[in-house]
């Protein structure tokens, strides 16, 4: 690759439970993409604990261990989890400070600035390297290393805000808390949703290429909305089509964070409904959402 060219990184920022794993799998599936999955998260995942969609634990998967060493190597760090800890100090999503900062631009001439810069910067590039692809898919989400991504000048981001009916996003997190013993308030799924997507927008602002998707847009129409992502990131997206028009199975590769789907060996993409939830989510629950995000449903146009 040529370390003279900015990296290409096609970023999905917007709330979780919104099928970004989906999209992360289609588009890897590119001859020029690597879809790696929740790359911020990887901090968190890169351990004997978690497991990459090879089935090999991360730390022994052949592949994340060759990025991750080589990565290592160019940075000026003693271990791994320094390294990656420094990412956090810059992206907390949920940080008042970290977000004051990026948006008067405190510190960001700082030596511990321009290390994040060129530790992202290298990340990225050994994710390359290794992959043998141009461009990377990163699904982390969080919209304040979207911002980060931007300012970096080693990067040429492509921003999409992916967005799903807040209801639906609701149910979700309720199943996905229910199968972990755990409850998930409706008024907190709720104000998650409208707060990150606010702070998205805020973001998606500030950058240059960018585009909003609705995830019921893209299952509903695939071959426009990939159309519409392939002129705002100038990729061309007609060999994903086809695939998803002749019902080609979509291979998963290293995908390291994300959907429980990306731990399966192959997908086949097919267009459905995406409102199963109508008939899930109590009414209650329904109210209670529709009343503490109208304005945000109504923005994107979910009536």
């Amino acid at each position: 690759m040529d370390k003279n060219k900015k990296i290409k990184v096609l970023y999905f920022a917007g709330s979780g439970r919104s099928g970004s794993t989906i999209l992360n799998i289609i588009l890897g599936n590119h001859p020029q993409i690597f879809g790696g999955g929740e790359l911020q998260n990887m901090c968190e995942v890169y351990n004997a604990t978690k497991i990459c969609s090879c089935q090999a634990p991360l730390i022994n998967c052949k592949f994340w261990s060759s990025v991750m060493n080589d990565w290592l190597s160019k940075v000026d760090d003693d271990n791994i989890d320094s390294g990656l800890k420094k990412w956090g100090n810059v992206e907390g999503v949920f940080s008042l400070k970290s977000w004051l900062k990026m948006y008067f631009g405190i510190g960001q001439k700082s030596k511990e600035f321009k290390e994040y810069l060129n530790s992202t910067t290298e990340f990225y590039r050994s994710l390359q390297y290794h992959s043998n692809k141009e461009i990377v898919v990163d699904i982390s989400k969080n919209p304040l290393r979207a911002w980060a991504l931007e300012k970096n000048p080693n990067i040429d981001l492509r921003m999409v805000h992916l967005v799903r009916d807040g209801r639906a996003v609701a149910w979700s997190l309720k199943k996905n808390a229910k199968e972990q013993n755990r409850k998930r308030p409706t008024w907190r799924a709720a104000m998650f949703w409208v707060v990150i997507n606010r702070l998205t927008n805020l973001v998606r602002s500030k950058v240059q290429h960018k585009i909003v998707v609705r995830y019921e847009d893209f299952i509903e129409n695939p071959g426009i909305i990939l159309k519409q992502i392939g002129l705002m990131s100038e990729v061309d997206f007609s060999s994903i089509i086809n695939k998803i028009e002749s019902n080609d199975d979509f291979v998963i590769e290293h995908v390291m964070a994300g959907n429980a789907i990306r731990k399966a060996n192959t997908i086949k993409f097919q267009t459905s409904n995406s409102e199963g939830w109508k008939n899930k989510l109590r009414p209650g629950s329904k109210s209670l959402f529709k009343t503490l995000s109208f304005s945000s449903l109504k923005k994107f146009n979910y009536q």
